[in-house]
Parts: C-alpha cells; sequence; structure tokens
C-alpha cells in the first residue's frame, strides 16, 4: 500500500474506510483524522449508533465543528433518485456547512447504523454510487467498519457487506494516511 493522502492535505471527493476491533482501536485510527479536518476548517458529521457516539464524546473534544448527522438522508436520496440526487443532496449539506463558514464536510459513517437505519440492500446500494456522487463537492465520507461484530456475530457487518466494502472503497484509513485500494 503506497499512502497518497496524508490527513493535512485536501480528502474532498474521497470514499474511504478504516476497519476496527475496539472503540479504543477505533479512537486510535480516527482520532488524527477527525483532528486534521477539524484544522482544515471542515465541519465533521459523525453518523454512528448513539453508544459510539457517546464514546467518542467521552474521549474526543467533541465542539461545534464536530456534530451528529445520519447519512440515512444521502441512502434515501440515492434510493429515490440515483446518484445525481446523491451527489446534489451532498452538494446541498455542503453549501450549508460553507455558508456557516467551513471548508466544506469531513462524513465519519458507521455502516452499522446506517444498516440499523435503512436496510442493508439500500445500504450496500448506496455504497456502490458513493464514490461517483462524491465527484465534484468538497465532501469526503469515511466508512468505519466493526470487525467485532463480523467476527463474533454477523449481526449487520456480515460477509457480504465485508467483501463489498473491500469493492467500494477507494481508500484505506491506514497509519495516518488514505492508501490506495
Amino acid at each position: 500500500m503506497i499512502p497518497i493522502y496524508s490527513f493535512n492535505k485536501n480528502i474532498f471527493q474521497i470514499h474511504s474506510c478504516f476497519y476496527y476491533y475496539t472503540y479504543p482501536h477505533l479512537i486510535s485510527g480516527i482520532y488524527p483524522f477527525i483532528k486534521e479536518g477539524v484544522l482544515n476548517n471542515e465541519l465533521i458529521y459523525l453518523s454512528t449508533e448513539q453508544d459510539l457516539f457517546n464514546y467518542l464524546k467521552e474521549n474526543i473534544i467533541l465542539d461545534g465543528q464536530i456534530l451528529f448527522h445520519s447519512v440515512k438522508e444521502l441512502i434515501l436520496s440515492h434510493k429515490t433518485g440515483g446518484v445525481k440526487w446523491l451527489n446534489n443532496t451532498i452538494n446541498c449539506r455542503v453549501s450549508e456547512a460553507k455558508e456557516k463558514g467551513y471548508n466544506g464536510i469531513r462524513w465519519i459513517s458507521q455502516p452499522t447504523f446506517a444498516i440499523q437505519e435503512t436496510s442493508k440492500e439500500d445500504f450496500l446500494n448506496w455504497e456502490m454510487a458513493l464514490t461517483e456522487a462524491l465527484i465534484g463537492t468538497d465532501c469526503s465520507l469515511i466508512c468505519i467498519y466493526d470487525l467485532n461484530d463480523y467476527l463474533t456475530n454477523k449481526k449487520y457487518i456480515d460477509e457480504d457487506i465485508i467483501n463489498f466494502s473491500f469493492d467500494t472503497h477507494s481508500y484505506l484509513l491506514h497509519k495516518s494516511s488514505l492508501v490506495s485500494l
């Protein structure tokens, strides 16, 4: 794997992934990613289960620049109108962020939560379209996959989701860099 983006560079239009086993492992990987987004004056959206959001709040200083914002809206816009509607919805959120003085959005999405809010099928269809939908936007989106669920009970993150994740993401968060897959 060859690093192509360090966090302090513009990562807009990037659809990436990170695989974590425990919350402390997630924090060690995602904290530098969030910190650089804050330093780059990006609005940080977290779309996670409440317990994970609370854990992040307790372990990372979450201020007004880091907010909860579900990806359900994005998934449903894609289900309704395809890639074009998804791109439009992303650009609407980016415009709102820019009106507040931010340079764009760094969105962190937990697939477990996205599947709970919609369905496995809707999530997978959205994932297939997301890389294309991010083109031309000032937004990046990273999917944080719960390997503990995959390895222990496969309630949400099953074999299909894991295999699909390798095909739908262009980059992997690895050792403080995004590397091409």
